[in-house]
C-alpha cells in the first residue's frame, strides 16, 4: 500500500488478475467510488444478462437504470442517508440487500466467491432467524464479527474495502448484483398493490415495458421502495385511478411534484422521454 499526501491510498495487489483500487479517507471510512462502470468495458455482456432467467424487458431496465443512476459494479461506501451502513455495487447494496447479493453469488459461483472473498476473511451466514444471511467477518461457521459490527470493522479497514473492490470487478460478482436488483428489488416492488382495496391490480399488472420498469427501479434506488409505496396507493382529487402504464406513470409524476419532489419528478419525465428505449 503506498499512502499519498491526499486522503487517498493505493493498493496494489497481484491478481489474478493483477490491479490496484485507490481509497479514499472519509469521516474514519474507507470508501472506493469505483471505476468499473455498468456499461463500460469492465462490465458483463447485457445480452447474455437474460440468461439469468431475468428477461429481456426487466435486464433492459435494469441495463438503463444502472447506468444513468447507479454506481460502478465495485463501487464501495458508507451510506449518508439514516444509519451509516457499508454498500456495494452498481446499487448501492446495503445491509440485508447486501447479505442477500453475496449469498446469490456464492451459491451460483462458490469458487470465485471463495478466491476473492471468503479467503480475504469476508463471508455470509444464516441470520438468527436461520435463513436471512447476514455479512460476517471470519468464516460462516466461526464468525469474529457480525451485521453491522462486521460493516464497521469492513469500512475502516484497507484490506476488506479493496476485497470489496475487487469483488465488483469480478464477472459473477457483477451478474449476482444484477440478479440480486432482479429478485430482491423489482420482484418486490412489482408486488405492490397499486391502490389501497383487497381487488387493487399489482404494479406488475400494469408495468410491463422496459420504460415503465425503469421508472419503479429509478423510484427505489433514488427515492425508497416507501416512496412507491405512497405514490401507489394515494388517490389525486378529482383524477382517476390509473388503469394502464402511461396513466401510473402521469400519476408518479403529478405525486412527486405535489409533495415537494421535483427531481424525482423530473428523472421520471427524463426515463419516459428516453429515446434508448425505441432501440431494440
Amino acid at each position: 500500500m503506498a499512502r499519498l499526501d491526499s486522503p487517498s491510498l493505493v493498493v496494489s495487489f497481484t491478481g489474478p488478475p493483477p490491479g490496484s483500487v485507490v481509497l479514499l479517507r472519509a469521516g474514519g471510512r474507507l470508501v472506493h467510488r469505483g471505476t468499473a462502470a455498468s456499461r463500460g468495458p469492465a462490465a458483463p455482456g447485457w445480452s447474455t444478462v437474460p440468461a439469468l432467467g431475468i428477461g429481456d424487458s426487466r435486464a433492459a431496465a435494469i441495463n438503463f437504470v444502472a447506468g444513468w443512476f447507479g454506481s460502478p459494479f465495485d463501487a464501495v461506501n458508507v451510506g449518508r442517508m439514516g444509519q451509516e451502513r457499508l454498500t456495494w455495487g452498481i446499487w448501492g447494496f446495503a445491509g440485508t440487500r447486501l447479505a442477500r447479493c453475496l449469498s446469490r453469488w456464492k451459491a451460483r459461483a462458490p469458487e470465485s466467491y471463495g478466491e476473492l472473498l471468503t479467503s480475504t476473511g469476508i463471508d455470509v451466514a444464516p441470520g438468527p432467524d436461520g435463513s436471512t444471511p447476514v455479512l460476517v467477518l471470519g468464516t460462516a461457521t466461526i464468525p469474529t464479527a457480525r451485521g453491522r459490527r462486521a460493516e464497521r470493522v469492513i469500512s475502516a479497514d484497507p484490506r476488506f474495502v479493496t476485497a470489496l473492490a475487487r469483488a465488483g470487478r469480478d464477472a459473477e460478482g457483477q451478474l449476482a448484483q444484477i440478479a440480486s436488483i432482479a429478485a430482491d428489488v423489482l420482484e418486490p416492488t412489482l408486488a405492490i398493490p397499486a391502490g389501497v382495496a383487497g381487488s387493487a391490480p399489482r404494479l406488475g399488472d400494469l408495468i410491463r415495458s422496459p420504460r415503465g420498469l425503469s421508472v419503479l427501479l429509478y423510484l427505489d434506488l433514488k427515492l425508497g421502495r416507501a416512496t412507491v409505496h405512497r405514490i401507489a396507493r394515494t388517490v389525486i382529487p378529482g383524477r382517476p385511478r390509473p388503469a394502464d402504464e402511461r396513466g401510473w406513470l402521469d400519476h408518479a409524476v403529478a405525486q412527486l411534484t405535489m409533495s415537494g419532489r421535483s427531481l424525482g419528478a423530473h428523472n421520471v419525465m427524463r426515463i419516459v422521454s428516453s429515446p434508448e428505449f425505441e432501440r431494440g
